[in-house]
C-alpha cells in the first residue's frame, strides 16, 4: 500500500542533518521517527512497533515494514524575526535554517508482508503524526506544523475551514485511531481545540511558566543545571507534556500527555508537592484558552 501527503508549512520547519547550523531539509529518517513516537504515545506494544518500523537487537536487525520518501527541497532561509520567538529562541539563538512557508510532500509505502491490522496501525500513527503533532526544531511548541491539503489516500483528509467542521472531524477521528493502535495503554490524556492565535497563547503560556519555580515548570521542558539536580536520579531534561499545533491563524489544537513513569518515580518524595502545584497552574493555563475538549 502507498499514498502520498500535500502539506502546507503552516509555521516554520526547522529540520536539518548532521549539519545542524547549514540548510534546512526535509527528512525522511524524521519523519519516520515522529511518526513512531506517536505510535509509542497512543499505547503501541514493543513488540509491534519493532515489527512496524523495525529494531535492533542481540538477534540481528528487523527490517522496518514502513518506508518513507522526502523530495528535496532547495529553499531554507534563516528568519531574523521568528512569529513565536519565546517559542522558538533556540532557533535564532543557533542560527538555524528554516523552511517558513511553502509546499512539501512526504509518500509512504507499506511492505506487501504487513498484514491489515499492521496496515490500519501505520495509517492511524502517520495521522496522529500530522493531526496533532509537528516535526523538527521546537515542535512541541508549534513550530513544524505541517497541514494536509491532499492525499491520495482519503484516510488523511484536508481539514475543513471553520473551528466547529474540525471539531467533528477530530472527534470522529481520534477515538478511532487511538483504538487502532491500543484501546487501553494510551499515554495522551486529553486533546483540545482552541480558538486561539498561536502568538496570543505564547503569551499566556510564558506568563503561567514565568510565575513557577524551577521545580515546577521543570514539567513543562526544562534543562536541569547539575547544581539543581539534588538527585543523581533525577533526569538530565524533561520533554514538555503539552505538544500545540496551530492549524489557522485562529485555531489550534493542543494534547496533553502522561510525564512518563520513570520521571514520576525519581522525583518521587524530592517533586510530588511540586508535581502538584503544576498540575494546578497547567490546567488554569488550559481552561482560560476556553478549550473544545476533542478526546476523550
Amino acid at each position: 500500500m502507498e499514498w502520498t501527503l500535500t502539506l502546507r508549512v503552516f509555521t516554520p520547519l526547522v529540520m536539518a542533518g548532521a549539519e545542524q547550523q547549514g540548510l534546512a531539509e526535509w527528512r525522511a529518517a524524521s519523519v519516520k521517527g515522529v511518526v513512531r513516537w506517536w505510535f509509542r504515545i497512543a499505547g503501541g506494544s514493543r513488540s509491534d512497533e519493532e515489527r512496524l518500523f523495525g529494531a535492533v537487537g542481540q538477534e540481528g536487525a528487523r527490517a522496518s515494514l514502513l518506508t518513507v520518501e522526502t523530495p528535496p527541497v532547495s529553499r531554507s532561509q534563516t528568519l531574523n524575526r521568528l512569529p513565536a520567538p519565546y517559542f522558538g529562541f533556540s532557533i535564532r539563538m543557533n542560527q538555524r535554517g528554516v523552511i517558513p512557508k511553502g509546499e512539501l510532500s512526504v509518500t509512504f509505502r507499506v511492505s506487501p508482508w504487513a498484514d491489515e491490522a499492521d496496515v490500519a496501525r501505520i495509517r492511524a500513527a502517520v495521522w496522529l503524526a500530522f493531526y496533532l503533532g509537528n516535526f523538527g526544531t521546537r515542535s512541541r511548541k508549534g513550530y513544524g506544523s505541517l497541514v494536509v491539503t491532499k492525499s491520495t489516500d482519503s484516510f488523511f483528509e484536508a481539514l475543513p475551514p471553520s473551528a466547529e467542521q474540525m471539531v467533528t472531524v477530530y472527534r470522529q477521528k481520534i477515538k478511532s485511531v487511538i483504538s487502532t493502535i491500543s484501546p487501553s495503554s494510551c499515554r495522551m490524556k486529553g486533546v483540545w481545540l482552541v480558538r486561539r492565535p498561536w502568538g496570543d497563547m505564547e503569551e499566556e503560556y510564558k506568563a503561567m511558566r514565568r510565575a513557577m519555580g524551577v521545580p515546577d515548570k521543570a514539567y513543562l521542558g526544562y534543562p536541569f543545571h547539575p547544581s539543581e539536580r539534588s538527585d543523581p536520579k533525577w533526569p538530565k531534561r524533561l520533554a514538555s507534556p503539552l505538544i500545540i499545533k496551530p492549524l489557522a491563524d485562529d485555531i489550534a489544537v493542543l494534547t496533553a500527555i502522561d510525564v512518563p513513569t520513570g520521571v514520576r518515580q525519581a522525583f518521587r518524595g524530592q517533586m510530588s508537592p511540586q508535581f502538584r502545584n503544576f498540575a494546578e497552574e497547567f490546567n488554569k493555563f488550559i481552561i482560560q484558552l476556553s478549550p473544545q475538549r476533542l478526546w476523550p
